[in-house]
């Protein structure tokens, strides 16, 4: 691929993120404009975008616009002359002279439209998860033969021994859930993440009843110790020395029963012993790198029969896991935010350059990725808006709380002063955003 072409779909890869992203802003602005409708504010303009207006329809109240940089979108309501006549004036209150004016209604309901932005990002993600997970794709299928990992110490970082367990057995069912395939057992096992989980395993023929137990590691994360032993059956391969459906017999004269004795071998050199079509066939690798990946089957199927729960549990779990990335932020453990947040660049690229790859895969599956990338978005917006932080809707709700116990509006100086503030932070977040995407493009 020649370097203009690269720089060419690197742009609209990220210009396609920055428009999804942008119109999940849109929809969070939107929720603060159907709240304000609501509680009978009136709303300026509602608009699609950012900068120079493109094309406008005034309605009875609002103006809805599109602009010129459809980036996200905007909210303005009606209280502005209020704001500016109490300064002004030097007043320790906003007194009301416009009609439907955002400051002519109480604290409460100012309380819940700052409250509807992220509100409606939450239910808009639960929407969007529930909806994928209904949606069947292609999964990677391989049978639930275990393996603890402990058996190959040299390629797992993991002490843990189930106890119970033995190398080769397949897992059947746990109670009354009966696994598809390994992946399927992993779900399962994740979602039961820190039980005691029973198992009926298919052992020598027979049917055997085990459990297999949490264990907690170093660092607090709870583990099983658990892999997939997989037979080393050939894939697809870069090379004309292997072919679809070849089984690897033998490497450096030892006997490979699985893919994990063949990791094992530290040699750039491999001899290999193959089964193929009947007859065995010597091939020797001397790159160090296997030509080849592992055959693998393909099953199609949805997250969860229960769409519902699984959009909700999941949005959950993405709201717990966003609140850690900003925990990392806020203790100022660098070395974890540069693992776990990315800039909006390099987010806007990573949106795109997903969606392309999963629909040259298939429309489902393009489909079903975007929403997801979607929901991640609206999830990030609603947890970043939450933030304490003035003219971030959760600095606002934080200010209405305290008016609303003192019983004694903000001040309209101070008010000014905590926006600008609140600017200054926002405007430094953002460029520390940015400085990431710099960081992980250097390095």
């Amino acid at each position: 691929m020649s370097l203009a072409l690269s720089i060419v779909i690197t742009t609209l890869q990220i210009l396609l993120g920055l428009l999804g992203i942008g119109l999940v802003i849109f929809i969070h602005e939107l929720g603060h404009y159907l709240m304000a409708r609501l509680l009978k504010i009136d709303v300026e303009v509602l608009s699609y975008g950012y900068g120079t207006k493109l094309v406008s329809i005034k309605g009875k109240k609002t103006e809805f616009r599109l602009s010129l940089i459809p980036f996200g979108g905007y909210c303005r309501m009606k209280g502005t002359i209020d704001l500016k006549k109490a300064l002004n004036d030097g007043q320790t209150t906003i007194k009301v002279t416009e009609e439907g004016s955002f400051f002519a209604v109480s604290a409460l309901k100012r309380l819940l439209v700052y409250a509807s932005g992220p509100l409606t990002n939450f239910i808009l993600a639960f929407i969007l998860l529930s909806i994928a997970s209904a949606i069947p794709v292609e999964r990677i299928s391989s049978q639930a033969v275990l393996l603890n990992t402990s058996s190959y110490p040299t390629l797992f970082d993991s002490p843990i021994t189930q106890r119970e367990l033995k190398d080769g057995d397949v897992a059947l069912y746990s109670q009354d859930y009966v696994f598809e395939d390994f992946e399927d057992f992993i779900d399962y096992v994740n979602k039961n993440s820190g039980s005691v989980i029973p198992l009926t395993v298919l052992r020598d023929g027979k049917s055997e009843n085990i459990a297999i137990y949490p264990v907690i590691d170093d660092e607090g994360r709870i583990e099983y110790g658990i892999s997939n032993l997989t037979e080393p059956v050939i894939g697809r391969s870069e090379s004309p020395l292997f072919e679809e459906s070849d089984l690897i017999l033998e490497a450096n004269g030892k006997a490979i029963s699985n893919i994990y004795d063949l990791y094992e071998i530290d040699s750039d050199e491999l001899n290999l012993v193959i089964s193929r079509n009947g007859r065995t066939v010597n091939v020797t690798i001397d790159s160090g790198k296997l030509p080849f990946a592992w055959k693998t089957n393909l099953r199609i199927s949805s997250d969860s029969p229960n769409a519902i729960k699984y959009g909700f549990d999941r949005t959950i779990s993405l709201i717990e896991s966003t609140f850690r990335a900003l925990g990392a932020l806020l203790t100022f453990r660098f070395n974890d935010v540069r693992d776990i947040l990315t800039g909006p660049v390099n987010a806007s690229r990573t949106f795109g350059r997903i969606s392309t790859i999963a629909f040259n895969t298939s429309i489902s599956s393009g489909i079903r990725t975007l929403i997801y990338l979607l929901a991640i978005a609206s999830i990030s917006i609603c947890v970043g808006n939450t933030l304490p932080i003035p003219t971030f809707d959760g600095g606002q709700i934080l200010m209405t709380l305290l008016e609303l116990i003192h019983r004694k509006p903000l001040n309209p100086k101070a008010y000014i002063i905590l926006q600008i503030a609140g600017m200054v932070i926002g405007y430094g977040f953002v460029a520390f955003m940015y400085l990431l995407d710099i960081y992980k493009f250097i390095f």
